[in-house]
């Protein structure tokens, strides 16, 4: 009897799985909210789940599970490690060398230029090795969730940044933004400013046009063109003097909006001014840090219109704990204008989190809890961006979303 019973039970659970997935529409919607991690597995149950994840799930990938950052013990090395967010179950990945190999075994170098959504945008260098010049440079678009990576257009010789534009629920394709420099004319009478010229190239028609070209007066040549954010279909940049700088990509226009901080921005005082941009839930927010009270600072969220900026979070470092923050990092600038700590990430969610990084450690700092956990512990100190001047400071911090990405 009891075998029967559950036979019949078996019976009913099949047909109603065999219900479930003859129904297309119902079987996507399920699959749209499950991990990335999971559906990297159901791909293998049958040759249906296998085409309706590769081919039929249009989905956002999964909040960032962690970062790439660039492993700098001397100015030559460059090398990359993987710090996972969660410190209980920690996305893996291999060294970073393997994935080098994986991407251009040839290679001596590899570059991580922009992340976006699960995609990442990298370069590969072999390099002449009687003079240590670059010969050859391979660009690539590369998931690391699935290993799969397709080569794309150069940059040109003047590169001053790079950097992807990709949402999935708008398209499934990916564009690129190349800014370069150039002079007008004959350079030693280009008194008036430096120019630069924008290139976009779309992987849907697999060509790479001139979209902008705009000059810079010199005393406002401050864009670091290495600081992208994606969002709202447009890629921002920070201008060092209170500005983001953004580039609507359907206008192909470049424009600008102040930051608060601007109100009450003296040029003298740029070297103790630092700010961050990111993007986290289709939110930009930025993190303003000024001297000498750099423990204190606001997270601020910009309107999508552009019209205004919201506060978001008022953080005070020292809420956390104070120890993890010496009295070095709460008195006023060092004479030689660095930093004691860089902010390497800022994550929205059921958690909101800051990832902030000091001389000795990495730390992760929920906003709302005002606990912390350290990411990662360094043997000795890394070199980071505290160790140069404020203007150069945008930390090489690559965040990672799991993605499905097929090229």
């Amino acid at each position: 009897m009891a075998a029967d019973h559950s036979l019949s039970v078996a019976s009913s659970q099949l047909a109603a799985w065999d219900k479930l997935s003859s129904s297309q529409d119902l079987m996507i919607e399920i699959l749209k909210r499950l991990p990335v991690r999971c559906l990297l597995r159901f791909k293998s149950v049958n040759k249906v789940w296998y085409s309706l994840i590769t081919c039929h799930l249009n989905r956002k990938p999964d909040p960032p599970s962690g970062m790439f950052l660039r492993s700098v013990k001397k100015k030559s090395d460059s090398g990359y490690v993987f710090v996972p967010f969660d410190v209980n179950s920690p996305v893996k990945f291999p060294d970073f060398t393997t994935l080098i190999r994986n991407i251009d075994p040839d290679a001596d170098y590899i570059k991580l230029k922009h992340s976006c959504n699960g995609l990442m945008l990298c370069i590969t260098e072999n390099i002449r090795h009687s003079d240590y010049k670059a010969i050859t440079d391979k660009h690539y678009v590369f998931n690391p969730t699935i290993n799969q990576l397709t080569m794309v257009p150069g940059s040109g010789k003047f590169d001053l940044g790079m950097s992807l534009a990709f949402d999935p629920l708008k398209s499934p394709y990916y564009k690129i933004i190349y800014v370069s420099s150039f002079l007008r004319g004959d350079s030693s009478r280009d008194n008036d400013g430096y120019h630069y010229q924008i290139h976009m190239y779309s992987s849907q028609t697999h060509t790479c046009k001139l979209s902008y070209k705009h000059r810079i007066a010199r005393r406002n040549s401050n864009v670091d063109f290495k600081s992208a954010v994606y969002w709202n279909n447009a890629i921002h940049w920070i201008d060092r003097f209170g500005f983001i700088v953004y580039f609507d990509l359907d206008q192909e226009m470049i424009y600008e909006i102040k930051t608060p901080a601007f109100a009450c921005f003296d040029l003298k005082d740029i070297l103790k001014y630092r700010s961050y941009i990111f993007e986290s839930r289709v939110e930009l927010l930025l993190v303003e840090i000024y001297c000498p009270l750099i423990t204190k600072f606001k997270i601020y969220e910009l309107k999508r219109d552009y019209s205004e900026w919201l506060v978001k979070y008022h953080v005070d470092l020292e809420e956390f704990d104070g120890t993890l923050f010496p009295e070095s990092m709460k008195t006023s600038l060092k004479a030689n204008h660095f930093f004691e700590f860089d902010v390497l990430s800022l994550v929205l969610g059921v958690e909101s989190f800051l990832v902030v990084e000091t001389p000795t450690k990495i730390l992760k700092l929920n906003l709302d809890s005002k606990t912390y956990h350290i990411l990662r512990d360094y043997t000795s100190p890394r070199i980071t961006p505290s160790q140069v001047p404020c203007l150069y400071q945008w930390p090489n911090v690559y965040q990672f979303a799991m993605s499905l990405y097929n090229f």
